[in-house]
C-alpha cells in the first residue's frame, strides 16, 4: 500500500484583554544618537504612571566595524548592479519608490496610497492580515501599554493564496554558518515562465539535498521554511550539487529563463539538480528552483478499511466542490469512533487537500471526523441536494455525522469539508491622532479606520465596519481586498502627481554598521516582539508574544499567505509624544514639514545610527507637497535602505537600548551595547 505523506500546519492564536483607544505626539531635532536613563514603562493592565525625563548622552558612532557581506532581500531580488533613488526620476519605470521593487501593474503607482489602521490588541488580532503586501508599516504607542499599526498600501494589493506546501517538514530554524552560505528560494511559478515574478511566493516544506559534485554522496539535507528559503554552510573550494527533491503534485519549471541569476530557476527540469558548483569566498544566494503545481495525485487501489476525504477552498462559497477550486494542505483532521471517548487518531491533509486514516479501522464500527480550520478560514455552507459526493459534510461545529468506513480510499461517500476565507486587511480598528501627521506624508492618501473618538476630528475617507452580525470579537473587522482596490482607483492624485520618493535603495549595505543578528522591541513584559535576521531572505523575521506573560514568542504570519512576515528594513525613529488627557489614552505624535530626529536603521544584520526628516528638497519647494520620511546618515547623506518593505517603530525620546525585558536599570549605547538587545519603549510623561 502506498502511504500518503501527511503533516500538520499549526498557527497559534489566543485571546487577550481589550483596552480603550488613544493617540500620540511629535518630534524634537537631535543630530546625535542619544542614550537616555531608564524609566518605567506601562503594562496594558496597569494604571498609567508618570515617567521621569532622562538625561541624554550622545552615543559614539563606531568607525572600525568591518563592512558587512551583501545579502539578497526576500522575494525576487532586484538587479544588484542598480541603486535607485532618492529622486523619482532615478527609479526605473514600474518601480515603487517606497520599496525600490517592481510592481505587477505600473498604473497603480499613479494612484495615492491607502493607509489602514490595523489592530494589535486584544491579542486575538495576532497574527494580522495583509501586512506582507505593504511597503511600509508604522508601529506606534496608543496608551495603556498598547500599540497599533498604520499600514501603507501603495503600488500593489494583497493577493489571495490557498496554502501550497511540499511533502516534507517545514523548516523553522534560522541557518547557522561558519563559512559561506549557498542556497535561496524554492518558489511556485504560477505564471510558468521560469522567472520569479513579484506576486509569486515561496513553497514551504520542500526537501533539499546537498550532494558531493564528484561522488554524488549526500553531504547534508534540509527543507524550505515557510517562505520557501533553504541554505547550507560550506567552506571555500567545496564542489557540490544542489538537489531539490520533487514533491508529489509538482514539476520543475524551465531553468535559466532570465539574464538575472537571482530571478530564474537553476535546477534541471528532469532531475531537479543544479550543475556542479564550486564555492568561492562569498555567499551564493542565487540557487533558486521554480515549481509548477500539476495537481496530479497518486492514489492507492489496495483494498482494506479506510476513512478518507478532501478539504477544499470554496472560492465561490456555494458549499460545493467546483472545478478549479483547490485542496487545502496542512488542515488538522481528528478521527472519532462511536462508543469510544475522545479522539482516537489524527492527521493532516496532504498537498492536495486529501487525508487518509487506514490503521486499525474496524469495518464493523462507525466513525466521524472533525476538522480544524486555519486562521482566517470559515466553514462553507452545507448543501443537502444534488451530488452529495461534492458537498460539505460537516455540521456547524466542524464535525461529521458517524459513518461506516470505506473499502477503497477516495470512493463515493468520502467525508469532505470546504472552507472559505474572508480575504482582507486587518483587523481594522479606530483612528488615532498620529494618523493626521503620518497621512500628510502621503499627499492624496485615503485614511481607513473603524471609527474614532469624536472630538479628535481625524480626517477619514473610509470607515470600515465589516464585523459579522453576532460576532463579539472586535478583531473580526477586515477591509476587503476588492474594496481596497476600488477605493484606490477612485482617489484623486495631487495636482503635481503622486511622488513618494526621497529614499535610496541599494542591495549592498553601507560600511561601518554595528553587527546585530536579533533584537527585541519591548513596550512592556506582556507586549513585545522580536526581530531575527535571516541571511537567506535578506530581511528580518518577525515574532510576537500573545500578551499572556508566558514568555513564548510565535512567528508573525500573514493570515492571507500563511507565511511568516519578513521585513527588509526595520527602523526605530525617536519623536516627541504628547499626552492630551488625564488617563493617557489620547496621545499625539506631531509630524510636520521641516521636522527631523534620531533614527536607527536595521538591515542585513547590521544597525546604522542616523536621522529621519521631512525637510524640504527641490520637489517640496517647487510643489509645496511634503513627501514620506527621508532617512539619512549622521552627515546628512541618504542612507540606503535594502530593497523591500520597511517596518517603522515610532518611539519616545526617552526610550533606549537595554539588556532585559524586566526592570531594566541601565541604558546602553549601540556601539557598546549588551549581548542581547532589548529596545525598551518608555511611556511619555504626562
Amino acid at each position: 500500500m502506498k502511504k500518503f505523506f501527511l503533516y500538520t500546519l499549526i498557527l497559534a492564536l489566543l485571546l487577550s484583554a481589550c483596552k480603550p483607544p488613544d493617540n500620540n505626539t511629535n518630534n524634537d531635532t537631535n543630530n546625535d544618537t542619544v542614550v537616555p536613563t531608564a524609566t518605567n514603562t506601562l503594562e496594558p493592565t496597569e494604571e498609567p504612571t508618570a515617567t521621569t525625563v532622562p538625561t541624554n548622552e550622545p552615543t559614539e558612532v563606531p568607525t572600525d566595524v568591518p563592512t558587512p557581506t551583501p545579502t539578497i532581500q526576500a522575494g525576487p531580488p532586484p538587479n544588484t548592479d542598480n541603486t535607485f533613488g532618492p529622486s523619482a526620476d532615478s527609479f526605473p519605470d514600474g518601480y515603487n519608490p517606497l520599496n525600490g521593487m517592481p510592481v505587477s501593474n505600473p498604473d497603480t503607482l499613479g494612484y495615492p496610497a491607502m493607509l489602514i489602521s490595523v489592530s494589535n490588541f486584544p491579542a486575538s488580532a495576532r497574527p494580522q492580515s495583509g501586512l506582507s503586501f505593504t511597503p511600509m508599516v508604522y508601529d506606534m504607542y496608543i496608551g495603556e501599554g498598547m500599540n497599533r499599526f498604520l499600514a501603507v498600501f501603495y503600488g500593489s494589493f494583497p493577493t489571495p493564496h490557498t496554502p501550497i506546501i511540499g511533502d516534507c517538514e517545514i523548516n523553522e530554524e534560522i541557518i547557522q554558518y561558519s563559512d559561506y552560505i549557498i542556497g535561496n528560494q524554492v518558489w511556485l511559478d504560477e505564471i510558468e515562465n521560469g522567472i520569479q515574478d513579484p506576486s509569486e511566493l515561496g513553497v514551504a516544506g520542500v526537501c533539499v539535498d546537498l550532494l558531493d559534485a564528484n561522488t554524488g554522496e549526500i553531504l547534508a539535507s534540509t527543507t524550505t521554511n515557510s517562505n520557501g528559503y533553504y541554505g547550507f554552510d560550506l567552506p571555500e573550494g567545496a564542489q557540490v550539487i544542489i538537489h531539490v527533491l520533487q514533491s508529489a503534485g509538482y514539476e520543475y519549471t524551465v531553468p535559466f529563463a532570465s539574464e538575472d541569476e537571482y530571478k530564474d530557476s537553476d535546477v534541471d527540469q528532469s532531475t531537479g539538480k543544479t550543475e556542479p558548483i564550486e564555492m568561492v569566498a562569498m555567499h551564493d544566494f542565487s540557487r533558486d528552483a521554480g515549481l509548477i503545481f500539476t495537481g496530479e495525485q497518486e492514489t492507492t487501489e489496495d483494498e482494506g478499511n479506510y476513512v478518507s476525504g478532501f478539504v477544499w477552498d470554496d472560492l465561490n462559497e456555494n458549499g460545493l466542490q467546483d472545478e478549479g477550486e483547490p485542496g487545502i494542505a496542512g488542515i488538522p483532521v481528528y478521527l472519532y469512533r462511536m462508543g469510544k471517548a475522545g479522539v482516537i487518531d489524527s492527521t493532516a491533509t496532504d498537498i492536495f487537500g486529501s487525508y487518509l486514516f487506514y490503521e486499525d479501522i474496524d469495518p464493523d464500527r462507525m466513525y466521524a471526523v472533525e476538522f480544524d480550520p486555519p486562521l482566517g478560514y470559515y466553514y462553507t455552507s452545507r448543501v443537502l441536494t444534488g451530488d452529495l459526493t461534492l458537498n460539505n459534510d460537516v455540521n456547524s461545529s466542524g464535525k461529521t455525522e458517524y459513518f461506516p468506513p470505506e473499502t477503497l480510499p477516495g470512493q463515493a461517500g468520502t467525508w469532505d469539508t470546504g472552507f472559505f476565507k474572508l480575504f482582507g486587511v486587518g483587523p481594522v480598528r479606530s483612528g488615532r491622532l498620529p494618523y493626521i501627521g503620518l497621512s500628510t506624508l502621503y499627499p492624496g492618501a485615503c485614511l481607513a479606520f473603524a471609527g474614532q473618538y469624536a472630538p479628535l476630528n481625524i480626517p477619514v475617507c473610509e470607515l470600515v465596519f465589516t464585523r459579522p452580525a453576532g460576532v463579539t470579537d472586535i478583531n473580526e473587522n477586515f477591509y476587503s481586498i476588492d474594496r481596497l482596490e476600488y477605493m484606490t482607483s477612485i482617489l484623486t492624485p495631487p495636482a503635481d502627481g503622486v511622488n513618494y520618493s526621497g529614499n535610496v535603495f541599494d542591495p549592498t549595505p553601507p560600511p561601518n554598521g554595528i553587527p546585530i543578528e536579533e533584537f527585541y522591541f519591548v513596550f512592556n513584559s506582556i507586549n513585545y516582539n522580536k526581530w531575527v535576521h535571516d541571511p537567506l531572505a535578506g530581511g528580518w523575521l518577525r515574532y510576537h508574544d500573545m500578551a499572556d506573560a508566558s514568555g513564548e514568542l510565535y512567528p508573525s504570519v500573514d493570515r492571507i499567505t500563511g507565511k511568516q512576515l519578513i521585513f527588509n528594513n526595520v527602523i526605530i525613529i525617536f519623536n516627541k509624544h504628547v499626552v492630551l488627557n488625564d488617563i493617557a489614552t489620547i496621545i499625539d505624535i506631531p509630524i510636520k514639514f521641516g521636522d527631523s530626529g534620531q533614527a536607527w536603521l536595521f538591515r542585513d544584520g547590521y544597525m546604522y545610527p542616523g536621522e529621519w526628516n521631512t525637510l524640504a528638497g527641490e520637489w517640496e519647494n517647487n510643489t509645496y507637497q511634503i513627501r514620506p520620511f527621508k532617512f539619512v546618515d549622521l552627515d546628512g547623506n541618504p542612507i540606503p535602505l535594502h530593497p523591500g518593505n520597511t517596518w517603522v517603530h515610532i518611539t519616545t525620546l526617552n526610550s533606549c537600548l537595554m539588556d532585559r525585558i524586566h526592570k531594566p536599570d541601565k541604558c546602553y549605547s549601540p556601539s557598546s551595547g549588551p549581548e542581547e538587545w532589548y529596545f525598551r519603549f518608555n511611556a511619555p510623561e504626562y
